[in-house]
């Protein structure tokens, strides 16, 4: 294992394997600071993703995004994580343009009750890797080493674009890429700690 593959193992093990608890904070200073991520994420979402938001998603708000091109080679697509504050649901979307000023959503995934108290806001995290990217972090997680450590998983990618991995919970990422056949995305594996 060279040195990268420990870096990452050793990134990976130390930032999913540290509890929520930890990291604790007051209930609202937690709400005040998504708040504000918040409003930073719809700014920089442009024009007609922020409308579409807007229109759309209205009773969610962002806690984690991330960017790159999912279905359109060289366009910059991006992965909402959203929460619903007052039914505590949590659902990952892709918005991604149709066509210039155009855009379309594309959910990822949704999971109802799991969000409990304000602390496990701080779980909703998403990811987004290149195709290199993902074959290292595949690399890293599929190895004798990641097992040793308490890490398992594996990545197939489907397609040369790039991988969406969410957070469903502390200890796990499921990983995602965009599908031309269905036309929507799919699973390529994940792994947990």
């Amino acid at each position: 294992m060279n040195k990268y593959q420990l870096y990452i193992l050793a990134f990976l093990s130390i930032t999913l394997l540290t509890p929520p608890s930890i990291l604790a904070e007051d209930d609202t200073e937690i709400i005040k600071k998504l708040k504000r991520s918040h409003r930073i994420t719809l700014i920089q979402l442009g024009n007609p993703a922020r409308v579409f938001f807007k229109k759309y998603f209205k009773n969610y708000t962002i806690a984690a995004s991330c960017t790159g091109s999912f279905k359109n080679a060289g366009d910059y697509e991006t992965i909402l994580g959203m929460i619903n504050l007052n039914d505590k649901n949590i659902k990952y979307v892709a918005l991604v343009y149709k066509k210039p000023g155009k855009v379309k959503s594309y959910q990822i995934a949704e999971y109802k009750n799991l969000y409990k108290s304000e602390k496990d806001i701080k779980v909703i995290g998403t990811e987004c890797h290149s195709l290199m990217g993902t074959k290292r972090i595949n690399k890293s997680i599929s190895g004798a080493n990641a097992a040793r450590a308490g890490i398992h998983g594996r990545i197939k990618t489907v397609n040369e674009y790039d991988t969406i991995c969410i957070t469903p919970g502390p200890t796990e990422f499921k990983c995602f890429q965009y599908d031309r056949k269905s036309d929507k995305f799919i699973s390529v594996g994940g792994w947990i700690t």
